[in-house]
């Protein structure tokens, strides 16, 4: 009787370890599914990042001069929008002005600058 109980946990024994083994493998397998799918997105990053950095240079070589000159030019009000108010009294000014309003009506026409419709 002994000797049949150690044979059956011989034998219960050596199917855990077969289903271990198997478990095992397919864990290992995946892991390495995983390390060569990191590898395989770092090589691309690196291709990427080499090639992002090579079209950087290329438009820093070709533009760098352009954009260093037009970073230090002096920053411009939009004249419109902070002196729309300054413009509409000049008109206006100008409008009370007889002699002017003439050369005015007389400048429709020639200088697009000056066709504002009268009010």
């Amino acid at each position: 009787m002994l000797k049949r109980l150690k044979t059956a946990i011989k034998k219960f024994r050596g199917q855990w370890r077969e289903r271990q083994n198997g478990l095992n493998g397919g864990i290992m397998k995946m892991v390495d599914y995983q390390n060569s799918d990191k590898m395989y997105l770092s090589q691309d990053i690196t291709s990427i990042e080499l090639a992002f950095k090579e079209r950087l240079n290329l438009l820093k070589d070709r533009y760098g001069p352009r954009i260093a000159y037009i970073q230090s030019l002096p920053i411009v009000e939009n004249g419109d929008r902070v002196y729309s108010n300054f413009n509409n009294n000049i008109w206006s000014a100008l409008d009370e002005n007889p002699m002017l309003k003439q050369k005015r009506q007389f400048a429709k026409g020639i200088c697009p600058i000056l066709d504002i419709p009268d009010d």
